[in-house]
């Protein structure tokens, strides 16, 4: 409707000075004969007046007002204004997790006025639908649809729409919907009773035909359901409770409506109107119905698949709601003068700070938090210069001054505290990661162990009165040892004041084209294309695949069937997909955590634990004002801390003093030297394949350092660890150069020199970037900081704002700029570029040296105590076979000895033994608690003496079965016991046998019978060895394998050297860390190299055949080498060629596409060889068959092989035939050279025997 000349011109005008589209909401308002046009519901400031016959008397019989959009036409200056009749009540996100499609910019997209977010059973994305509508200039509508219990307490999952009217009703949702998590039965769900406590400013509807209200209509209790409608009253009040009725074209609705209308007529309830939305537009259904199918991992041509009755689950406007209920347009009256009521707002960017207990006498967190920080600045620093020095007094008291009027001390307090518990229990505690380590308050509480001044770190890096943010201190615990830090933050705070934070998992670009290809019906092979397509890369989207990659671009233009796999899975990527656990984020909450977010309760995949978790994420949680602490369980702090108990142990036999994270030397020359040469195996952040690469070209010249000079070599480690990673690797080449050839270091201005000589003139680090600007140009430190945010937000029209000022100065920000302090324009142009080339990829120094802290402290302890070292890092893969593997193959390259279990030296896990490794009894298959009755039976009454001894002492003090004395003996428990293997299996039955017999006689018979001759070890010895031969090598490797998990004596694939010398071979270890490397480099969850790799290994499982959807056969199966293990499959084509060959303990060499997803390995086999043939191929150099000692036979034999040669003259690869004679054993060379390989081999069997044929390697 044209309303052009009913609006006031200086309204007009106004409106028209905006730029681009122009849509407002307005409101009108019927008033006697005339409609007035306001700007908001407040009805105070007057834009129009229209007639009321423009708009018609009936639309007002029960209102008195609507809002409504009013539209400008830029090309003809005309104001169109519809009536919006209509606000959506019942809405579904993608938080819905894998039911809804919506994504919440589209919902407030398309929003006309109002709209409810009220997914099920959640609110994960209740901020982020309520700032997004905010910003749309829409009215967010909080709300959430609960599973809820009967009204007879059984657990039937029924739906409930909850809506928020004012803040005491968000937060009574807020507890509900958290509650609900303590009650689930499938679902989390609501009781009554829990209602009826907090109920207060809720409004309840009866939801759709899950709700209990219409399921008791459904099965004709009309009874219960006047009982569930009077009971809701009854919680609720008349006012707040309402019937709602759906139209969605599905016949129960048909039966539930007009009861549902008669009803509310009967209690005098108002009925509103909801389309029940669980997609944006009628066109998305497809795509919701393939999401639907993603969830139940179905696809979309199965009848039995998981989908919606009826029709229309998208979000209506105004016009189809009025359209669909044109019989009952007072339902549409009532829903909007719903809304109208329902006003909660979220507080945020309000400081909610746990209360900690100050001690006496202070008086308040100030200035307890100033006396701990003098204090251990004195601590710090008694007895050096520094403890006068003006530089560090005048840094620790700014630091405080900007703390206090930031009103953080609680913080530092209880950072201080955590760690302080953390240390008084003996844990190894990190030195600090990231902008912490710049502040020299940090240091002084010994919240950090990085001394800010001396490595020229900034505070306002971390804190900046200019830019107001939580502080952000990340801290490393042992892995095995934080949960005790979190349960201590619980017992202080309060169970429920303590909580982690919640992450979602979402559907990326390359993940969602491969889901909606599979659900679709299509080929695999056509959905990895597609995907494969999309360059991995960082922030990925399909949309900017379009502009990256031609071949995916070739794909959508080319092919109908990839056209409609992309333009579905656009429409679902970034779904959530599921939600999991910060790795590190806690928060602690001044009360109960649901008194200010959701909360929800998860399992932690690391720990196993039910935790409380926040249904908010971690930025979302701060900007609701709580504290977040990120405490991380690192594995690496877990090695250092066991390794350190065996160094300390060795140390003190050696009379040397103990040695602590803190005191391990980090200025080692000796580490510097290990680490070039590429030992680099467990070291933190340096053991990645490409990393220790730049190592051995970052410390190459480490012979020419001193102890005195190790300082500098220190410094590259920082810089080392900031350059490599994407985009800084671009200046490796520099600094490498400038290293080796300081003499010619050329710097802009001399004025950069100070700032970059550490880093021999290349800009490294953001804290230089902020020196430069502040050295040069006089920007203040805030200034600085703004400059360092735009580098690591990739700001770029930031940073094009500040160049004049650099340059030029500016003198409303008071920026005197380089030209003003002597520095030409063109020498500051060139300088200003170089910095924004580096915001590309900007890093902070205090984070490198955080890391570098940790990662001179592996490197000493990995170069001077390798044993304990590498015994801790096995103990930290205790449960991950493929790493166990790897650092065992580590450990052998680096001639530590990984002995095999001993019944009397071995604990339960992995143990320092002399200059070797002992293999811990915990790992032995079918041992289970029995390794600690072993372990507990050795303690208490001494050493195992023998065979005999172990089986008497465990049949009477503890345990003994056939399964845990086979399992020792085959993992090689009983070796240094005398007797064989097989020698100990075939006794072992009698001994245990007769142990049992005697214990469960009486004592001092036992006794005496112990005691006869028969009983004597060396009796019973020649007895058992009863001339039994080893197992051979296969078949003890084998049982290594099954009761050890490993193979522990040698592997079946050391026969086979050399195999590095094949085109494309790498060890299953290095294939692993490269694509890991790349993968965390490039913060993507997959990647395929293009290039086909070839790896060998034996086959450890069942092979497993499998059918495709379309009848193709394909096999998965594991294989294993010495420094890890890799699933693989083989498709029907490889199947066919190579089945024989795929059987469990095969020898193999694959050639094919490794694939890494969500930090995991596999392998698409193409090709493969039986290794035993790949070796023959390589190093066999001539066949020695012996032949018959019948002297006629023999010549027989002999032409029957030449004639062979003969007859088989293709091959590449021929070797020589040498016959030695059966009777008097002389050798001759035949005529003719045959094919190496298996064929060659089965042919020469037959004539001479199986036998009789030998291959002979000289190399």
């Amino acid at each position: 409707m044209d309303i052009s000349n009913y609006l006031q011109p200086t309204y007009q005008s106004s409106l028209k000075e905006k730029q681009g589209e122009i849509k407002e909401i307005i409101w009108i308002k019927k008033e006697d004969s005339q409609v007035g046009l306001y700007e908001s519901n407040d009805f105070v400031d007057k834009i129009g007046t229209l007639p009321l016959e423009q708009l018609g008397a009936s639309l007002f019989e029960r209102l008195d007002h609507f809002p409504a959009t009013l539209t400008m036409d830029a090309s003809t200056d005309t104001f169109t204004m519809s009536v919006i009749r209509y606000a959506p009540l019942h809405g579904h996100s993608g938080y819905s997790l894998l039911d809804g499609a919506s994504h919440i910019k589209d919902m407030a997209a398309v929003a006309e006025y109002a709209m409810a977010l009220t997914d099920h059973g959640n609110m994960y994305g209740m901020l982020e639908f309520y700032k997004t509508m905010k910003k749309a200039g829409k009215k967010p509508i909080l709300g959430c649809e609960v599973y809820s219990e009967s009204r007879n307490g059984k657990q039937d999952r029924n739906h409930l729409l909850l809506l928020a009217q004012n803040e005491t009703g968000y937060h009574n949702l807020l507890k509900l919907v958290s509650m609900a998590y303590e009650n689930i039965y499938y679902k989390p769900q609501v009781k009554w009773e829990w209602l009826e406590k907090y109920h207060e400013g809720l409004v309840a509807t009866s939801a759709c035909l899950s709700g209990e209200l219409d399921v008791a209509i459904l099965r004709g209790d009309e009874k219960e359901a006047r009982h569930i409608i009077e009971n809701m009253i009854r919680i609720f009040g008349k006012e707040n409770y309402f019937i709602e009725i759906q139209r969605h074209g599905i016949k129960e609705e048909e039966i539930v409506n007009p009861k549902l209308v008669a009803l509310a007529k009967e209690y005098d309830l108002k009925v509103i109107a909801s389309a029940d939305s669980h997609y944006t537009h009628e066109e998305d259904r497809e795509a919701q119905e393939i999401l639907l199918c993603i969830s139940t991992k179905t696809t979309i041509d199965n009848p039995k698949r998981l989908k919606f009755d009826g029709h229309g689950y998208h979000i209506h406007s105004s016009e189809e709601m009025v359209a669909l209920f044109s019989d009952m347009p007072e339902v549409l009256d009532n829903t909007l003068e719903l809304a109208e009521r329902l006003n909660a707002e979220i507080e945020m960017n309000v400081l909610h700070m746990p209360n900690f207990d100050i001690p006496a006498p202070f008086v308040d967190a100030a200035t307890y938090f100033e006396h701990l920080t003098w204090e251990g600045f004195h601590a710090r620093f008694d007895g050096t210069p520094h403890v006068t020095d003006p530089v560090y007094l005048e840094r620790t008291a700014y630091e405080l001054s900007v703390i206090n009027k930031m009103g953080f001390p609680g913080y530092f307090l209880i950072m201080w505290d955590v760690i302080k518990f953390a240390k008084d229990n003996g844990m190894v505690v990190g030195p600090g990661r990231g902008s912490a380590c710049g502040s020299l308050v940090a240091y002084c509480l010994n919240i950090t162990e990085v001394d800010s001044i001396k490595y020229d770190l900034l505070f306002e890096r971390f804190l900046n009165e200019d830019r107001y943010s939580m502080p952000d201190i990340d801290t490393d615990f042992p892995d095995d040892r934080r949960e005790e830090v979190i349960e201590y933050c619980r017992q202080k705070y309060g169970e429920k004041s303590v909580a982690r934070i919640m992450t979602v998992t979402r559907l990326t670009a390359k993940s969602v084209i491969r889901d909606v290809s599979r659900v679709l019906g299509y080929p695999y092979s056509l959905g990895s294309k597609i995907s494969d397509s999309i360059p991995a890369e960082p922030g990925m989207t399909i949309q900017k695949a379009f502009e990256d990659s031609a071949e995916f671009s070739s794909f959508y233009q080319t092919s109908e069937d990839a056209k409609k796999i992309i333009d579905l899975a656009i429409k679902l990527e970034n779904t959530p997909k599921t939600t999991g656990v910060h790795a590190c984020g806690v928060i602690i909450s001044p009360s109960d955590v649901d008194n200010f977010i959701p909360t929800y309760l998860t399992k932690d995949s690391d720990s196993g634990q039910t935790v409380l978790a926040t249904q908010y994420d971690k930025d979302q949680n701060e900007e609701c004002g709580l504290l977040k602490m990120d405490f991380l369980g690192l594995r690496t702090m877990g090695v250092v801390s066991h390794c350190l108990d065996d160094v300390n142990k060795k140390r003190k036999r050696l009379g040397q003093s103990t040695l602590t994270m803190n005191s391990i030397p980090k200025l080692d020359v000796e580490m510097y030297q290990n680490i070039a040469k590429g030992n680099t195996a467990g070291v933190f952040q340096l053991e990645q394949p490409g990393m220790t690469g730049f190592m051995k070209q970052l410390f190459q010249d480490y012979e020419s350092y001193t102890e005195d000079q190790a300082e500098e070599l220190y410094e590259r480690l920082f810089a080392g660890i900031a350059l490599y990673r994407p985009g800084p690797m671009d200046e490796i080449p520099n600094y490498i150069k400038n290293m080796l050839d300081r003499d010619h270091i050329e710097y802009d201005v001399a004025e950069v020199e100070p700032v970059l000589k550490n880093t021999y003139g290349v800009i490294v680090y953001q804290e230089q970037c902020m020196r430069i600007v502040r050295d040069l140009a006089g920007f203040s430190r805030g200034q600085s900081d703004i400059i360092r945010k735009g580098m690591a937000k990739k700001q770029l029209a930031l940073l094009n704002e500040y160049a004049p000022a650099f340059i030029r100065g500016a003198k409303e920000k008071n920026i005197k700029g380089c030209i003003d302090t002597g520095i030409p324009e063109a020498q500051a142009q060139i300088i200003w570029d170089k910095m924004i080339k580096f915001s590309k990829y900007a890093f902070n120094k205090s984070h490198a040296v955080g890391y570098a802290f940790v990662s001179a402290s592996t490197g000493y302890l990995a170069t001077h105590y390798p044993v304990e070292y590498l015994t801790a890092t096995l103990n930290s893969f205790i449960k991950k076979g493929d790493r166990i593997k790897k650092y065992i193959s580590v450990a052998k390259k680096q001639g530590v000895a990984v002995k095999p279990p001993d019944i009397n030296k071995s604990n339960k896990i992995f143990t320092v033994d002399g200059d070797s490794i002992r293999f811990g009894l915990q790992g032995i298959h079918s041992l289970g608690k029995s390794s600690d009755a072993i372990i507990r039976e050795r303690n208490r009454h001494g050493e195992f003496k023998d065979y005999r001894d172990f089986i008497t002492r465990m049949t009477t003090h503890e345990s003994i079965s056939s399964n845990m004395v086979q399992a020792l003996i085959y993992a090689g428990a009983f070796d240094t016991f005398p007797g064989t293997r097989k020698e100990k299996l075939s006794i072992s039955p009698f001994l245990i046998d007769y142990a049992k017999f005697v214990c469960n006689a009486h004592n001092s018979f036992r006794h005496v019978l112990f005691d006869m001759p028969f009983f004597e070890s060396d009796r019973l010895i020649n007895f058992e060895l009863s001339r039994k031969d080893e197992l051979d090598k296969e078949e003890r490797l084998a049982k290594e394998k099954k009761y050890a998990g490993f193979y522990i004596t040698g592997h079946p694939i050391e026969s086979y050297p050399n195999l590095d010398k094949h085109t494309n071979y790498e060890t299953l270890a290095d294939l692993n860390d490269a694509l890991l490397e790349y993968v965390e480099q490039k913060e993507i969850e997959s990647y395929e190299p293009r290039k086909l790799y070839s790896v060998a290994g034996v086959i450890i499982d069942k092979p497993e055949t499998r059918y495709s959807k379309k009848g193709n056969a394909f096999c998965t199966f594991t294989i294993e080498d010495m420094t890890g293990e890799v699933s693989c499959v083989a498709f029907s084509a490889t199947l066919a060629k190579h089945e024989k060959l795929i059987a469990k303990g095969e020898l193999v060499y694959l050639t094919g596409h490794v694939r890494m997803t969500n930090k995991e390995m596999s392998f698409t086999v193409n090709d493969m060889m039986d290794l035993h043939e790949l070796r023959l191929r390589d190093y066999a150099d001539a066949y020695v068959l012996t032949g018959n000692s019948n002297e006629g036979i023999a010549k027989k034999q002999q032409e029957q092989l030449e004639a062979y040669a003969l007859k088989n003259p293709n091959g590449q690869n021929r070797i020589k035939m040498i016959f030695r004679q059966g009777k008097n054993g002389k050798e001759t060379e035949l005529n003719g050279t045959v094919p190496v390989g298996i064929p060659s081999q089965n042919a020469l069997m037959r004539i001479v025997g199986q036998q009789n044929v030998k291959t002979y390697f000289e190399k």
